[in-house]
């Protein structure tokens, strides 16, 4: 699932699509959409946490043995992907306030995870 996630961002920075804020970092892009001013590639943060960071915790909770109790892996997929979409969003042009739809969805994740823990 995080290799989807990673790939699908990487086509939205491709495509020129889900950009962040204005900037002034030294990697900041101008993307065709959003105006002549360079922007955050938010596509790129959130691919590298949803995708490879995500994956790499998910990878390493596999090898430590974790798939044998059931539930923990989709609770730490759960968990991992609400934390990368919150600060992943950071420097996105919705989240202007804490009540950002995609922070909104995050949050409310917590109940699927505490029932997939207690599995």
């Amino acid at each position: 699932m995080p290799i989807g996630l990673f790939f699908g961002r990487i086509a939205n920075f491709i495509n020129g699509e889900l950009f962040g804020r204005v900037t002034d970092v030294p990697w900041a892009v101008v993307f065709p959409d959003g105006g002549p001013l360079p922007r955050h590639p938010s596509q790129l943060y959130e691919a590298l946490c949803e995708g490879l960071l995500l994956f790499l915790v998910l990878l390493i909770a596999e090898r430590s043995g974790l798939r044998r109790h059931p539930g923990v892996l989709s609770g730490l997929f759960l968990a991992g992907y609400a934390v990368a979409r919150m600060s992943g969003d950071s420097t996105s042009i919705s989240s202007k306030t804490w009540t950002a739809t995609s922070r909104r969805l995050s949050v409310s994740r917590a109940p699927q995870i505490r029932w997939l823990s207690a599995m």
